[in-house]
């Protein structure tokens, strides 16, 4: 956490003031408050991104997935996998996400050997990339 991100913090976690904080660590506030007014870094982007994604998910109680952020050419990915353990599970949980997302499913999956890659993709109205996959037995699906 940087010295900036801490000073705001103590606003809002315990009520102290930007000035007594700023004194308390030998800093000066209009430095404060110039990183305050600063445009969001790429990281802080990207977490807010996800952070709407993951507010989302849970208002319309979709299923838990773990998610990574990645850095394409094109912008911010958030690609999220659908790992239950129950094949039946993972292929609902896709489904469940591609429906919340209205994202278009490959037609039929990638087919691996005996696996069916599930993938689904879709650009949000802020120009991030979201993908969801799932790994499948092709006499599952």
């Amino acid at each position: 956490m940087s010295v900036a991100a801490f000073i705001s913090s103590q606003k809002t976690e315990y009520g102290i003031s930007h000035v007594i904080s700023c004194r308390a660590l030998g800093v000066s506030q209009s430095w404060f408050y110039k990183w305050k007014a600063r445009a969001p870094t790429p990281r802080e982007r990207r977490r807010a991104d996800l952070g709407r994604l993951l507010e989302r998910a849970d208002a319309e109680q979709l299923p838990a997935i773990p998610w990574t952020i990645t850095d394409g050419c094109s912008g911010p990915t958030l690609v999220g996998e659908c790992v239950a353990t129950d094949p039946i599970q993972r292929r609902d949980d896709f489904e469940a996400w591609r429906c919340a997302l209205g994202a278009e499913a490959w037609p039929g999956g990638l087919r691996r050997g005996k696996s069916v890659h599930l993938h689904a993709s879709i650009n949000d109205e802020e120009g991030v990339s979201i993908s969801i996959a799932a790994e499948v037995l092709a006499e599952e699906m």
